[in-house]
């Protein structure tokens, strides 16, 4: 009786153990898209939550990871404006006075 209920005991860790190396195989696009800083690392969780469990789910959502801009590569507007040099119109009376 007792190696029946430690059969079962080992029978169920096993499960856990892989249903919990399948939650984070679900997750690796997400991880990517944090280590990589992508801007859209909301929707790419949710779509590894929601479809991480199908292949063509988790092969978008790493696609997406892997090709997203990066926060970091994002350009950045110069706050130094550049400043045009205009020429001065002159009046027709200058002119004739030069």
């Amino acid at each position: 009786m007792e190696a029946e209920a430690a059969g079962a005991l080992v029978g169920l860790s096993f499960l856990l153990l892989i249903f919990a190396l399948g939650v984070v195989f679900s997750l690796i696009p997400w991880f990517v898209a944090l280590a990589r800083g992508c801007r859209n690392t909301i929707p790419i969780f949710v779509i590894c939550l929601f479809f991480g469990w199908t292949v063509v789910g988790w092969v978008a959502a790493f696609i997406w990871a892997c090709v997203d801009e990066t926060s970091s590569r994002v350009p950045r507007r110069s706050r130094r404006r550049r400043t045009r040099t205009r020429r001065r119109k002159s009046s027709p009376a200058l002119r004739s006075a030069r």
